[in-house]
């Protein structure tokens, strides 16, 4: 055997022995693992908070009687340099089906000193809902940390599904010297069926690098059995750069270095959604005489398909939703009828439901398995199970297609949410093929924020304003979940919030909002404002801020000067602002009225408007567009100067000449 297999033999069982059982690495046992003489220092990586020394991710498949018996062992090393409460904190997630064990912690101080943790400072969640075995969080915090410490944990996963939810991260937002994955199975597996073997081979997907060939490794027969007989594949990355962070940033994950691994039988998308539509999803597709009846009466009364969808859709959306991912509460929904004892259900529960009452009313319903934009993009050159939500399609009688979200109290039929929104889908049919969709999109005008605004300025100086701000769009959904349950206190509260700083002397009076039912197309919180003296003397002029309200929700992607990813807004969106600004005469006549603006980049629109309509009345319009959610990092030099000069232009004062 050349000598770099043994090398890596030895390596191999030391790693798999000393996770499973707890056993920590030595300082030299980490050098001559990632070939170093000595741990770097910060000047090596000045931007970086800590480099990981090392990371490996063992992965053991044995076939026993029920079929197999998948564990991952993870072992990690880290030098902390900077920013040290920010690598404090570990949080394992687990996917659905998945359990932890033999989890050790340690940090090792500059000065030599070793703190181990112990099995009370490891804290896990069992996250369980009612019915739904959701997330699994194991979370412990390292003590006594400082600058050149270094931390080190392991710990033990077995997976009920190998390969289902499987990935390896290569890389992360820090550097690191070493990282390895390795895979050991039974030889069986991988031989031909006519060999007496199952005939499989490797389904991977390296994404953002090149694809590596892993080292093999034959193993020891210790069982002298034929499922005994073992091979080890280990996939090796050195020397990996960290990920620089960019506020608004698409998902990380669409740039990270990163393997994606899927089930032997996943070589097409028609098998993924064929196993899944026959053995997952439609055996819990049961009607009932109960679930005849409820579609029955839910549609009596409708006098067309639209209004049937409708009335389906509705009376599924005010079942309480449980928000987790199908990666954490399973793929498996329950029966309609359980669904409706139960009361609440998460994505798969309420799509399983809206599809068996819309099949009873005679409407074509399917199941679209949906990779959320918030996680990453879909890799549809890739059959793996990527999803993590699942919502509905259904056409009526004349094709008209709807996409059904049942997750969003106040969202009418056919409304998705933002990280939904423009993804790919996967549409599974009654046959088990499935086809990709591309999901809609609202455009700037379907989201917006309205504010209506009349100012009087009396003969004091002082600012009676009356408010009405009117939000449409993903805004109407989110206000009106905000404003649930809010008392009259609250409401004041959030009205004073959205008042700029320099009104922070306002008196605010008559808070209320419109009805929270969710058929009403927008929501409108008004209120009254009272800003005493709001005319200022400034030398020799009098200065008038009459504008309370920014126009921009959120600019904390402005930062960078230059920038390496795209900025990603939640959605399309536009800002309106109206004002009707009545002012004593003595003032009007010394007004300098402001000049109009316009500015236009790809995607962008900014325009503001001063139109005196009266002898004492001034009317300003001001509109904020963006036309897509995506800016490009051409356009963003154009957008990002045009917007620093906006927010100068929408905190304009009026200028008044003093008697």
């Amino acid at each position: 055997m050349p000598f770099r297999y043994l090398f890596i033999l030895i390596f191999c069982t030391l790693i798999l022995a000393g996770c499973g059982s707890g056993v920590f690495f030595s300082p030299n046992e980490v050098k001559n693992m990632i070939g170093i003489t000595s741990y770097p220092e910060q000047e090596n990586y000045p931007e970086a908070d800590a480099v990981t020394l090392c990371e490996y991710h063992n992965n053991m498949l044995k076939i026993n009687s029920s079929g197999f018996e998948s564990t991952e062992n993870v072992h990690v090393v880290k030098k902390l340099f900077k920013n040290i409460e920010d690598n404090s904190i570990v949080n394992i997630y687990l996917s659905a089906g998945e359990k932890i064990k033999d989890i050790n912690a340690r940090t090792i101080l500059p000065d030599g000193t070793i703190k181990v943790l112990d099995e009370k400072d490891f804290y896990t969640s069992t996250g369980d809902i009612g019915t739904y075995d959701v997330l699994k969080n194991t979370k412990f915090t390292f003590p006594a940390l400082e600058k050149n410490c270094i931390i080190e944990y392991n710990y033990t996963i077995v997976k009920d599904s190998p390969f289902l939810y499987d990935s390896w991260t290569i890389q992360s937002k820090n550097p690191k010297l070493l990282n390895v994955y390795s895979l050991t199975l039974p030889k069986i597996l991988l031989l031909k069926e006519s060999q007496g073997g199952a005939g499989w081979d490797w389904n991977y997907y390296f994404a953002n690098c090149e694809r590596v060939t892993p080292d093999v490794v034959k193993n020891a027969n210790s069982e002298g059995t034929i499922t005994g007989e073992m091979l080890t594949y280990i996939w090796t990355q050195k020397e990996i750069p960290g990920i620089d962070v960019e506020p608004e940033m698409p998902p990380i994950n669409n740039y990270l270095r990163q393997v994606k691994f899927a089930p032997n039988d996943f070589k097409t998308w028609n098998e993924l959604s064929d196993w899944y539509y026959k053995k997952i999803f439609e055996p819990k597709m049961k009607s009932s005489s109960t679930i005849e009846v409820l579609s029955k009466s839910l549609t009596s009364h409708c006098q067309n398909d639209k209004q049937k969808i409708d009335s389906i859709f509705n009376f599924v959306k005010k079942m309480k939703y449980i928000d987790v991912s199908m990666m954490q509460s399973g793929i498996t929904p329950h029966t309609p009828e359980k669904i409706l004892k139960n009361d609440y259900a998460d994505c798969k529960d309420k799509s399983m439901l809206l599809i068996t009452l819309l099949k009873e009313a005679k409407f074509n319903a399917k199941p679209v398995l949906v990779r959320t934009n918030d996680i990453s993009e879909l890799n549809t050159d890739f059959p793996a199970w990527y999803f993590n939500h699942m919502i509905v399609k259904v056409e009526d009688k004349d094709k008209k297609i709807y996409w059904l979200d049942a997750s969003d109290p106040y969202a009418k039929a056919g409304d998705l949410p933002y990280n939904v929104e423009g993804v790919t889908a996967l549409t599974v049919n009654e046959n088990g093929t499935s086809n990709f969709n591309d999901l809609p999109q609202s455009m700037a005008k379907d989201n917006s924020r309205e504010f209506n605004v009349n100012l009087a300025v009396n003969d004091n100086h002082d600012g009676i304003y009356s408010i009405n701000i009117k939000y449409k769009g993903k805004y109407n959904s989110s206000e009106r979940s905000y404003f649930k349950d809010k008392t009259n206190k609250e409401i004041e509260e959030h009205c004073k919030k959205l008042v700029a700083d320099n009104f922070l002397n306002a008196e605010i009076s008559n808070c209320k909002t419109t009805a929270l039912d969710d058929s009403i197309p927008s929501f409108v919180l008004s209120f009254n404002l009272k800003v005493p003296g709001i005319v200022k003397n400034q030398q020799d002029l009098l200065m008038l801020d009459y504008d309370p309200f920014k126009l921009f929700a959120d600019t904390k992607w402005l930062v960078k000067e230059k920038r390496t990813y795209p900025v990603q807004l939640d959605f399309p969106y536009q800002t309106r602002k109206y004002f009707e600004v009545t002012l004593p005469s003595d003032i009007m006549k010394n007004l300098t009225i402001p000049k109009d603006k316009d500015l236009y980049s790809q995607g962008f629109v900014y325009k503001k408007r001063y139109l005196n309509t009266e002898a004492n009345k001034l009317v300003i319009t001001e509109e904020a567009r963006f036309a897509n959610k995506m800016i490009d990092t051409k356009s963003y030099p154009e957008i990002r100067s045009n917007i620093e000069t906006i927010k100068k232009k929408s905190a304009e004062k009026l200028i008044i000449k003093a008697n």
